[in-house]
């Protein structure tokens, strides 16, 4: 059987470990010179209120044999609004490092396969297909399911980050909703350590020139003080695909639309979404029945997502002060899909609409 798996980002690296271990060696293409995102930042990997599963690094090693070793714990959560802010403290998941460097995840997982990379390959999805029994796309772009029509749109916009260094709490993550600076995205601060952290902005609707403005407003509205360095910017853009198989292509991560832009599902399910479809190709699994599930999840976020566009930043900082009374805090920070319900529900009373209907 010839499988090429295009693509050595996570979710093709994950597909790649998965058909090693079912006794097939697979062609791993990448058009990259090295495995990684370009720029190296934290990540998320968040256990709270919207994931499927209620320890993510945990689940892959269980599930798929795939072992994960984080920065650090995440103990600790805050969302701020304009006006107001929610802190919450736990056991809440854990920062990962993205990125080139050999603690990242993309560099993890390639000490897990024997299969040698070939960088530099820029690979034709037209030409690619008959060549191979099986093609796993995982290029981390949607211009294939573009090109198919296959894709819809559900979020597009820019993103600039910047490597911090300074005084960090390296187990705290924060998030900053505020319509003046993110509009429908948000901005995040996540530790690598307690002396260096990624300072992130995500905002929609916007060019590219207009980025900077929106980070200036960003950063001083924070207050940030410390001095950042290694700026980047990548344009943005999430989506649905109609379906996931096409011919003898499967689609995974990225490129299969398995990150959503509200929250931190990107890792797990891009991974899950890879390992799934090695599985789907070696066992004769169905494999749009295997992510079904991770499609429901992202769908649900959407919707959470599309709800929360609604609130301006006044109703932003009432969906906060309500999440701060005790016993919805609680709720809020349960795992599987509470959070996302009642999140849902508060902003459906906050805009004074008939919730009926509207639970998943």
């Amino acid at each position: 059987m010839k499988v090429a798996v295009v693509g050595a980002g996570v979710a093709g690296l994950a597909s790649a470990i998965e058909l090693e271990r079912l006794g097939v060696n697979p062609d791993i293409y990448e058009q990259r010179y090295h495995a990684g995102d370009l720029a190296p930042f934290s990540a998320t990997m968040l256990d709270i209120g919207l994931a499927s599963v209620d320890n993510q690094i945990k689940h892959l090693e269980k599930n798929y044999n795939i072992k994960l070793k984080p920065l650090n714990e995440i103990k600790n959560v805050v969302v701020h609004s304009p006006k107001s802010k929610f802190s919450i403290s736990g056991k809440m998941g854990s920062f990962i490092k993205m990125g080139q460097d050999k603690e990242s995840v993309q560099q993890q997982f390639l000490k897990n396969i024997k299969t040698k990379v070939i960088y530099k390959k820029y690979i034709d999805y037209l030409k690619i297909k008959d060549q191979y029994d099986w093609v796993i796309w995982a290029d981390g772009s949607i211009s294939v399911p573009i090109e198919l029509n296959i894709f819809e749109p559900t979020f597009q916009g820019w993103v600039r980050g910047a490597f911090y260094t300074g005084s960090f709490e390296p187990n705290r993550a924060d998030f900053w909703f505020d319509r003046e600076f993110a509009r429908e995205g948000f901005g995040c601060l996540t530790p690598f350590n307690n002396k260096s952290a990624s300072l992130m902005l995500q905002v929609n609707g916007i060019t590219r020139q207009e980025l900077h403005d929106y980070w200036d407003t960003f950063v001083n509205k924070i207050g940030y003080k410390s001095m950042g360095t290694g700026y980047f910017e990548t344009e943005f853009q999430t989506g649905r695909l109609k379906k996931h198989v096409v011919d003898n292509t499967l689609f995974v991560g990225y490129a299969g639309g398995f990150v959503e832009a509200l929250w931190t599902q990107g890792v797990l399910f891009s991974t899950i979404s890879g390992a799934e479809a090695a599985r789907s190709i070696v066992k004769g699994d169905n494999y749009e029945k295997k992510v079904k599930q991770l499609v429901k999840t992202n769908h649900n976020i959407y919707d959470l997502r599309q709800r929360l566009s609604r609130l301006d930043n006044q109703g932003l900082d009432i969906l906060i002060r309500m999440l701060k009374v005790p016993g919805v805090k609680q709720l809020a920070s349960t795992g599987n899909y509470s959070g996302i319900k009642l999140i849902s529900r508060l902003i459906t009373r906050i805009i004074g609409e008939d919730s009926k209907g509207n639970d998943y």
